[in-house]
């Protein structure tokens, strides 16, 4: 019997089951019962009426729902198997398709991740790329006054005073020994200059350029010139002040030595920077 019919019956029920209480309501009066009870038979009639509407409404939802969960069971997948729409697990079809399913979803998953650690791995090896461009590009521009600094003192007299020469000097060098403080004469333009040289690796003081100036007038030169690859003091700058005495620190000296030298000339190929 359909759900409609069932209400149908129900009602009528109900109907006829009022109409008897209110009948025999009157009747209990008219035969002089008590009027009491036949007053509060009406409501008690009508609260049992509700819960047994109550408990059929609840077993008619029961009943659509076991009707509805057992439609969804039985349907067919779109291979037509009963059931599998449900529980795929009953086709073999939807089972494969699936498994297909889930392996193409896990190839992508698998290739998102080998896109992604390739990216990651060629930013990383850009970086590093850079930074080893970069420490090239220190290496490179420390090499020559690192060089400088640790080169054989005598080396590098003579490589300043091939400097001067290529800068149009007319260079004599002295002995590396018992030189009286004189590393080189230098000649142009009728002028006669002293040369010295300091490989320091920190400053050249006052004394120095003292002892430079006093070289000068013994030398009856008129003026010197004082190469460093460190740098002159303050105190000795000040001094040197209206002074025919020039100063070449290292910047300037790799100024002049790129100037008239290429770099394999003055830094050996096989010497390795150290990086400071």
């Amino acid at each position: 019997m359909s759900d409609t019919a069932w209400v149908l019956v129900f009602y009528l029920l109900w109907l006829l089951f009022w109409t008897i209480a209110v009948v025999a309501s009157y009747l209990i009066m008219l035969w002089g019962g008590d009027p009491v009870v036949a007053v509060l038979a009406v409501p008690g009639l009508g609260v049992v009426s509700y819960v047994a509407l109550v408990f059929y409404r609840q077993a008619r939802r029961e009943r659509r729902l076991a009707r509805e969960t057992a439609r969804i069971l039985a349907e067919p997948c779109e291979h037509g198997t009963q059931g599998a729409r449900l529980d795929p697990t009953r086709c073999a079809s939807c089972t494969a398709e699936a498994t297909e399913r889930a392996r193409a979803s896990a190839e992508r998953a698998a290739q998102d991740d080998a896109r992604i650690e390739a990216e990651q791995a060629a930013l990383r090896a850009e970086a590093t790329r850079r930074r080893q461009a970069e420490y090239n590009d220190h290496l490179k521009r420390i090499r020559l006054p690192s060089y400088l600094s640790r080169m054989d003192p005598r080396q590098f007299e003579l490589t300043v005073c091939e400097m001067y020469r290529r800068l149009g000097y007319d260079v004599r060098a002295t002995p590396f020994a018992g030189d009286s403080g004189v590393d080189g004469y230098l000649r142009r333009d009728g002028k006669l200059l002293i040369l010295q040289c300091k490989r320091v690796q920190g400053s050249v003081g006052q004394p120095e350029v003292r002892d430079l100036f006093g070289t000068i007038a013994h030398e009856e030169a008129q003026g010197g010139i004082i190469v460093t690859t460190g740098r002159v003091s303050r105190q000795a700058r000040e001094w040197v002040s209206g002074k025919p005495i020039q100063i070449v620190e290292i910047e300037e000296l790799m100024k002049l030595i790129r100037q008239t030298f290429s770099e394999s000339e003055v830094v050996p190929k096989d010497w390795k920077c150290r990086g400071r």
